[in-house]
């Protein structure tokens, strides 16, 4: 497969490494130092003042380099601290344009979708999300017709991981839409999506964001039996 896997993708451009002095830094580094001043905020929550880092980062990169996965990582660093910062429409701005640099990356969407979600624009919302089913189950398809290796296993683990999450935000906003105009079928597809992702989760997590996730999923099952 061409796909580049955004979850790997991830753990090594978004790894905060070794942080570079400010007295020994050329100017040339001044785009891969502003990365790293903003994936240091970002690492410690301190989503404010990463803002303007990710701002910089972005200006430089767009203007020296060509590697476009990249700059759709950090737009979609941004729209997370935009997000976390309540500027939820700023954080759809963001996300949209890390689509357009990566399109082929369904966990893109699913921050887009999932920023959509908080601004209150559902149907958009669940345009997006479908979206990234679409990328990410053609990707899927294309990952079975291969033969199976170490690597291949690997990349199914991953795929099921953007999965896990894809299906929350899609529970979230089916959910969402049930509250607006009742539809039952809104209702089923939230509990069998949130079913789901809580299957996933439960062989694919790995971080305290994973659990949290994998627990909200299991409550939200039990509330909708309710309905």
């Amino acid at each position: 497969m061409k796909k580049t896997l955004l979850s790997t993708l991830l753990l090594a451009k978004l790894a905060l490494g070794s942080l570079v002095p400010a007295t020994s830094f050329e100017p040339q580094k001044a785009s891969s130092l502003a990365k790293d001043l903003a994936h240091n905020h970002y690492m410690n929550n301190q989503y404010e003042e990463a803002i303007p880092l990710f701002e910089k980062a972005i200006e430089q990169a767009e203007a020296t380099s060509s590697d476009s996965l990249d700059i759709a990582v950090l737009h979609g660093k941004l729209g997370y601290c935009f997000t976390k910062t309540g500027q939820v429409e700023r954080a759809t701005e963001a996300d949209s344009i890390a689509c357009t640099y990566g399109p082929s990356e369904a966990l893109l969407f699913n921050n887009w979708a999932n920023s959509l979600y908080e601004a209150g624009r559902t149907e958009r919302s669940f345009e997006v999300a479908s979206e990234g089913f679409r990328i990410l189950q053609e990707q899927q398809r294309e990952l079975e017709l291969e033969a199976s290796t170490p690597d291949s296993h690997l990349q199914k683990k991953m795929f099921q991981y953007e999965e896990a999450y894809l299906a929350s935000t899609m529970a979230s906003i089916q959910e969402q839409l049930y509250m607006t105009n009742g539809q039952p079928t809104h209702l089923q597809a939230a509990r069998t999506n949130y079913q789901r992702a809580m299957e996933l989760l439960q062989t694919t997590s790995r971080t305290p964001e994973d659990k949290q996730l994998l627990e909200k999923c299991k409550t939200k099952i039990e509330e909708l039996k309710e309905k």
